[in-house]
Parts: structure tokens; sequence; C-alpha cells
């Protein structure tokens, strides 16, 4: 019974810290901020790196964790990892939500930053590099997560295209209250400002061909 709680304890462990790295923007949002500088990996090697995990993690879950063995008051947490890693894996690699849904990575660029500027859970002048690196990372990010979309219904389309003509105000929006704060820091920060609306822009051609 030891060994098979020991198990379990390390493999959720892993589950919730490896969540957290591979979706950054979700560990900002759930006020986790070891990951604020970054965005996620949404690239077909990247969702395919993150689907191959989750399967590798929902084997070595059910080698390992002796149902039987497990006390009665851990059991529900079994079953919870075990449907909440089913779940994620179909979302990925079956449902594959990602690959027509150019809205929601839209979203996950803009939240990342928006999440960032709005949530006083630090002082700006802490929070400030965290959200020069992932206006800096937008352009990684939606090129990646662009390679990854397949056929998408024209409402979606429709609606992000509407998001992407309202990014520019939000990230000038963004840069305008860095620069009041940090004016000595100006060149950066226009320059980040300048890169994520060109990724955005890139992105919104892209679709507009579609």
């Amino acid at each position: 019974m030891l060994e098979t709680v020991r198990n379990f304890t390390a493999l959720s462990e892993e589950f919730v810290e490896e969540s957290l790295r591979l979706w950054p923007v979700a560990a900002t949002a759930a006020g986790i901020h070891d990951y604020d500088d970054r965005l996620p990996d949404d690239s077909p090697e990247g969702l395919q790196a993150r689907g191959a995990w989750l399967r590798d993690l929902e084997q070595r879950l059910a080698a390992s964790v002796v149902w039987e063995e497990m006390p009665t008051e851990s059991r529900v947490d079994y079953a919870q990892l075990r449907s909440r890693l089913s779940v994620l894996r179909a979302e990925l690699e079956e449902i594959r939500v990602r690959a027509g849904d150019p809205v929601q990575v839209l979203g996950t660029a803009l939240d990342g930053v928006a999440l960032l500027m709005a949530r006083p859970f630090a002082a700006l002048e802490e929070r400030k590099e965290a959200i020069l690196a992932r206006l800096m990372a937008t352009s990684d990010y939606l090129a990646g997560a662009r390679a990854g979309l397949g056929p998408m219904p024209a409402v979606w389309i429709g609606l992000a295209l509407e998001v992407a003509d309202g990014a520019p105000g939000f990230v000038q929006e963004v840069v305008h209250e860095l620069l009041r704060a940090f004016p000595t820091d100006a060149e950066r920060i226009e320059h980040a400002g300048v890169r994520a609306n060109a990724a955005v822009a890139e992105f919104r051609d892209a679709l507009e061909r579609t």
C-alpha cells in the first residue's frame, strides 16, 4: 500500500507541475506565476509532445498504482486524475480542439498579456518583464499555432478576424501604460508592441486567405 501511495503522489505532483509548465497562461490565470514569461507551444510538434507526455503519464499511472491498494480516501483523487488525463488527451488527439479554433489561439496570446496587466499580484515593475516577454513571444507562438490549424468553420474564422482587428488597440494600450510607468525602457517596450502587432496582422492575413 505504501508503495502505491508513494507512486500516486509522485505522479500527481508531476501532473500538476508539468501542466503548469505546458499551459503557462492557464497557470497565470490560476495564480501561479512561475511561467508568466512564456506562452505555450501550440505548434504541431508541441501538441504532439504534450500528447505523448499525457499518454506516458496515463500508462505509468495504470502500471504503478494498484487500485485495490489505494486508501479509500485517495480513490476519488485517482479517478479524477485518470479522467483528467483522458479528457486532455482526447482534446489533443481525437477532438483536436485547437486545430479548428483560431479564436482560442488568439485568445491565448492576448489573455497571456491581459492577465499580467490586470491582476495586481505584484507591482507593475515586477510584472513588466513577463509582459514584455509574452509580447515578444507572440510572433513565434502564433506562427507555430497557425501551422497546426486545419479546416475551420467560417463562423470561427469570422470571429477570429474580429478579435484580430481589436488586438492592435489592446496592445497599444499595454504599450502606453508601460511607457508611462517606464519611460527609460521606451525602446524595448515599443519594439515588443510592434512585434506583437505584426504577428497578429500576419495571423489575420493568413486567416483571410483560408
